[in-house]
C-alpha cells in the first residue's frame, strides 16, 4: 500500500470560478449572484452529467454563502492497495484539490468565522467532494444542516430504493413523486453514462438520505432529524465524501473503486493479520429459525459444514438463552477447531427483546447489547477464552450519530481480540472495510431473508450487481437448495453466490441437504474473494447479468435472468485463452427445481450460446488444463 504525492501547488488567487478536468470529466465550482456556492459536472465534450447544483451546509446556524474561492492545495494521488471484493488490487490516480471558501453572511458581508474548506477529488472514475472545517481546539463542530444538491437530467432513468433493505424501483426522474426519499446509492442513466451517487468515509457525521426536491434535483437531508445537529470532534472535522461515480459501461461501473480510494488506508494493526480469513459459512436461520439455534443442532451443523470444507458456522439468535451457554459455546468452538470451522456468534447492537419470540416461545430475558465499551469488552473476553472466531452484529438499524460511529468502535475493539465481524441490520458500506479488513461483510441489502415476501427477488437480483454491490460487499445469504417462485431457479440461486460479493458468504441452505445435491461440488471450492471481475455482453440493469470472475487461473461464469428470457452468446476467448478448459457447468433442467450438472472439455474457440429462462441461471467453472 502506498500513497504517492506527485505534485502540490499553492495558488493564492481568489476567484469566482474554479475549473478542473481529468480525462473525459470536467468539474466546475462557481458562485451565484446570491453568493451560493454551486458546482456542475460535464463530460469533456460538454454534455452535462450534473447541471448547476447547490453546495449547501449550515454551520452554527449560518447557511453557506461564499464571495470568493481560493485554491490552497492541489496534488496528484496514486493509490496502490489490496481489498477483498470483486477485484483484489486497486491501482489508480486522481487529482485532489482543497479550496478555502471566503464566507459572507446573508447580506454579502464578510464576517469573522472559522474557515471552511471544500475538498474535491477528480479522476476518470468520477468526482467526490466534502466539507472540511478548519482545525481548532473545539470539541464540537456545529453542523446543523446539509442540503447538497444533485441536479440531474429530468429525463434520466433512475434506479433507487427507499431503505437499505427495500426493493429497488426504476423510473424516469421527472416521474418520481416530490419528497420521495432514497437511500444511497442511486444510479442514473444519462448522456450514455451511468452516474452513481453515494458516499465514502462516513464516520462521525449524522446520516443523510436523498430527497427529490423538484422535477430534476435530489438533495441530501439528515435522517429523521428536524432539530439542529452537532458533530462531536474526535478526529478530523469533515463531512463524508459525496461521491458521483461516472462509468460509460456496466463493466466500468462494477469495477469503479472510488469509494475505496477515498477511505482511510488499512490501519497498521492489520499488517500480517493472518487471523482474518474470508470464507463460506453455514447458517441455519432460514431452515431452522430461532428454535433451530440449539446446542445439539449446532453441533450437528459443524460436522456437515466441515464436510463441505467451509470456514465458518454462524450461530444466530437463540444461543444466549441456553443454560450454561459459555460452556456449550466452548465445546462447539473446540469441535470446530478440530475440523477447521470457526464459530461466529450472533449479538444485537443494543439491548434486545423480541416480542414475536415471546409470543411464540414464552417469556425470554432481554439480551444485552454491545454499545457500551465495558459491556462489549466483557463479552469479547469471554468469547476469546471460548475460542470464538467472530461476531454477527445485528440490528445496528439507526442512522443516528451514535450508531454511525459504532461500526468503527466495534471493529477497532474486535481487532484487539482478533475477531472478524459481519454487520446485519446495517447501513451502507462506505469503504470502512479497507481501513478495517476484519469487517468481512455487512447486510444493507434485500436478500434471501425476504423470500417470504410476495415479490420477485429473482428480478431484484438483476439490479443489485449494478447498484448496491458497486459500493461494497453485502450479505445476501444465497442458495435455498430448492427452486422458489420468488428466489428463482436452483441455477439462478447458485449464480448469485458468484455474482454477489461477500468475503464471508453465508448460505441459506441446510448443509446436510446440500451435501446430497449437485451444487455441493461447486460450493465446496467456491472462492469468496476475487482477483478480477468482468461484466460481459448481454448484461442490462433489471433484465440480465452476465458476469465472469477470476480467482487465480480459474474463471467462474455466472448468468442471472430476470423477468425476461436472456439470450447469451459468450466467446470463451473473451475470458481466457487455453487449448483445453475443464468446464463444470450448471444450468436449469426441465423444471425450475431440477438442475443439470455436466463436465466437459472446452477450448478458447468455443462459444456458449443458448437462452436462459425467466428467473433462470447458468454457472460454469472454467479451469485451464496445463
Amino acid at each position: 500500500m502506498a500513497w504517492l504525492l506527485i505534485g502540490c501547488q499553492l495558488l493564492p488567487n481568489y476567484q469566482k470560478t474554479q475549473k478542473l478536468q481529468y480525462a473525459d470529466i470536467s468539474f466546475e465550482l462557481f458562485i451565484s449572484e446570491m453568493n451560493e456556492l454551486k458546482y456542475k459536472l460535464n463530460l469533456a465534450t460538454g454534455e452535462p452529467l450534473v447541471s448547476p447544483s447547490n453546495l449547501a451546509i449550515t454551520i452554527d446556524g449560518q447557511p453557506l454563502r461564499v464571495k470568493e474561492i481560493l485554491k490552497v492545495e492541489q496534488k496528484q494521488i496514486q493509490d496502490n492497495f489490496t481489498i477483498a471484493g470483486n477485484y483484489a488490487q486497486v491501482n489508480s490516480q486522481r487529482l485532489q484539490v482543497r479550496y478555502q471558501l471566503g464566507l459572507v453572511d446573508m447580506h454579502g458581508k464578510a464576517f469573522n468565522s472559522p474557515s471552511l474548506f471544500l475538498d474535491v477529488s477528480l479522476s476518470e472514475r468520477g468526482v467526490a467532494f466534502r466539507y472540511v472545517g478548519a482545525p481548532s481546539d473545539a470539541s464540537i463542530w456545529p453542523v446543523h444542516n446539509e442540503q447538497t444538491e444533485f441536479n440531474l437530467s429530468a429525463n434520466s432513468k433512475i434506479w433507487y430504493a427507499n431503505d437499505y433493505e427495500a426493493d429497488w424501483q426504476y423510473q424516469q426522474l421527472s416521474q418520481i413523486k416530490l419528497s420521495q426519499t432514497m437511500t444511497y446509492p442511486v444510479v442514473a442513466k444519462t448522456q450514455g453514462h451511468y452516474v452513481l451517487l453515494t458516499q465514502a468515509k462516513h464516520h462521525n457525521y449524522h446520516a443523510v438520505h436523498l430527497v427529490k426536491r423538484n422535477h430534476s434535483t435530489l438533495v441530501t437531508q439528515f435522517v429523521g432529524k428536524k432539530e439542529p445537529i452537532s458533530v462531536i470532534i474526535n478526529d478530523e472535522k469533515a463531512s463524508p465524501w459525496r461521491v458521483i461515480m461516472v462509468s460509460k459501461t456496466l463493466n466500468q461501473l462494477v469495477n469503479n473503486s472510488l469509494v475505496y480510494e477515498l477511505a482511510d488506508p488499512e490501519k497498521p494493526q492489520f499488517k500480517n493479520a493472518n487471523w482474518i480469513k474470508p470464507g463460506r459459512s453455514g447458517w441455519s436461520w432460514i431452515t431452522g429459525g430461532f428454535k433451530g439455534q440449539n446446542f445439539a443442532n449446532m453441533r450437528e451443523h459443524i460436522n456437515h459444514v466441515a464436510k463441505l470444507g467451509w470456514e465458518y458456522l454462524i450461530i444466530d439468535d437463540g444461543w444466549e438463552h441456553w443454560q450454561d451457554k459459555w460452556q456449550k459455546i466452548t465445546t462447539l468452538c473446540e469441535l470446530g477447531k478440530q475440523v477447521g470451522v470457526g464459530i461466529i456468534l450472533w449479538k444485537p447492537t443494543g439491548d434486545y427483546s423480541a416480542h414475536w419470540q415471546q409470543k411464540k416461545f414464552g417469556p425470554l430475558p432481554t439480551i444485552s447489547g454491545i454499545l457500551d465499551f465495558e459491556q462489549r469488552d466483557k463479552l469479547f473476553k469471554q468469547a476469546r477464552k471460548a475460542g470464538v472466531a467472530g461476531f454477527k452484529v445485528d440490528f445496528v438499524n439507526e442512522d443516528t450519530l451514535q450508531r454511525v460511529n459504532i461500526y468503527k468502535a466495534i471493529l477497532d475493539h474486535a481487532a484487539d481480540y482478533q475477531f472478524v465481524i459481519n454487520f446485519h441490520g446495517s447501513n451502507l458500506p462506505t469503504g470502512l472495510d479497507r481501513t478495517y479488513p476484519n469487517e468481512l461483510t455487512r447486510e444493507a441489502v434485500r436478500g434471501m431473508e425476504f423470500v417470504w415476501k410476495q415479490e420477485k427477488l429473482f428480478q431484484l437480483n438483476t439490479i443489485l450487481p449494478f447498484t448496491r454491490y458497486v459500493v461494497g460487499h453485502g450479505d445476501y445469504t444465497p442458495v435455498l437448495g430448492r427452486a422458489h417462485p420468488i428466489a428463482g431457479s436452483r441455477a439462478h440461486q447458485l449464480a448469485t453466490s458468484i455474482v454477489f460479493n461477500s468475503p464471508m458468504n453465508a448460505f441459506a441452505v441446510h448443509p446436510k441437504q446440500l451435501l446430497a445435491q449437485p451444487e455441493a461440488q461447486l460450493l465446496k471450492s467456491l472462492p469468496t474473494t476475487w482477483d478480477e471481475t468482468r461484466v460481459l455482453e448481454g448484461s442490462e440493469i433489471g433484465k440480465s447479468v452476465v458476469m465472469a470472475k477470476r480467482k487465480g487461473k480459474i474463471w467462474y461464469l455466472a448468468v442471472l435472468s430476470g423477468e425476461h428470457v436472456t439470450s447469451i452468446n459468450i466467446k470463451l476467448s473473451d475470458i481466457l485463452i487455453a487449448d483445453q478448459i475443464q468446464a463444470l457447468i450448471y444450468q436449469d433442467g426441465t423444471t425450475k427445481n431440477t438442475l443439470q450438472k455436466q463436465q466437459k472439455i472446452l477450448n478458447s474457440h468455443d462459444v456458449i450460446q443458448f437462452n436462459v429462462a425467466v428467473a433462470g441461471g447458468y454457472v460454469a467453472k472454467l479451469t485451464p488444463i496445463e
